[in-house]
């Protein structure tokens, strides 16, 4: 399973890598479609669409959506979406915490509705800080994620002793989250220092919005985890060789890219340069 995990993982770091810096502005949209497609199909699984046919309309619905908002939304439209997609998933997961898992699914409607939203601010998002910022920068954020990921789970496992959230996820620890963060943090400085040495005060605040963002994007992954709940699933899928499905392995990227672009977009002075 270990062996499985590590490949599947390297050939997608190296497909990440070679089309976030390599392709060309129909291929990285048309790659974006397909994840859109890909995270649709799971996503009416997390709502509990039983039937195929309707899981493949709301898929089909899904992308056409993607590919008509990556063309046609304004930057303000973006923002007050990000804005009411991030108290959602804040304002969901804190209910159903508080209520100790007793509160009543989300009803299928709404949930497919989020979940449209999400893919459609993904999406979105994956494509303008990339056209915005620069191929560097976007990867600067994914690695920002990938960093608390792992610094979460090996924190957690050597210090974790009090749950963030037991009754949506009860392997996550509040030491697992700060420790992450502080692994982000130094892994951001060392990373940046090696591009743009010269500027420390930008370094600085870089890590720190990255490492504030990340921690904040496990509201992402604490939402997927109750809609698995809900849906008796133990992954969002099986696509992915010992990973579960796309979802599982983007669900705080769902959350964290849309949150980093409004950040960026509402305080353009924060947003960093990186040095090729």
């Amino acid at each position: 399973m270990l062996k499985e995990r590590l490949m599947t993982a390297l050939v997608l770091v190296v497909l990440a890598l070679v089309d976030i810096f390599f392709a060309s502005a129909i291929v990285w949209e048309m790659t974006i479609l397909m994840l859109s497609v890909l995270a649709a199909w799971e996503w009416s699984a997390l709502a509990k669409v039983e039937e195929q046919s309707k899981s493949v309309l709301y898929a089909a619905f899904v992308t056409a959506l993607t590919g008509f908002s990556i063309q046609t939304f304004t930057l303000e439209v973006f923002q007050i979406l990000a804005i009411a997609q991030l108290l959602v998933f804040i304002g969901y997961v804190v209910s159903y915490q508080l209520k100790s898992g007793e509160l009543p699914d989300l009803p299928k409607w709404i949930n497919l509705s989020i979940g449209a939203l999400s893919i459609v601010l993904f999406a979105y998002a994956l494509v303008s800080l990339r056209y915005l910022y620069g191929p560097s920068v976007l990867l600067l954020v994914l690695l920002s994620i990938w960093a608390i990921d792992s610094g979460a789970y090996f924190s957690g496992k050597r210090f974790g002793k009090h749950k963030l959230a037991v009754h949506v996820s009860p392997g996550k620890t509040w030491e697992g989250v700060f420790g992450g963060a502080a692994f982000t943090f130094l892994f951001l400085l060392i990373y940046m220092s090696f591009f743009n040495g010269d500027d420390q005060v930008l370094i600085l605040q870089t890590a720190f919005i990255l490492s504030f963002v990340a921690m904040i994007s496990v509201f992402g992954d604490l939402f997927e985890s109750v809609l698995k709940r809900q849906a008796g699933l133990k992954d969002s899928g099986n696509l992915l060789p010992g990973h579960g499905g796309v979802l599982d392995r983007v669900d705080s990227l769902i959350l964290a890219l849309p949150l980093m672009l409004l950040v960026w977009l509402m305080w353009p002075s924060l947003a960093p340069v990186i040095n090729h």
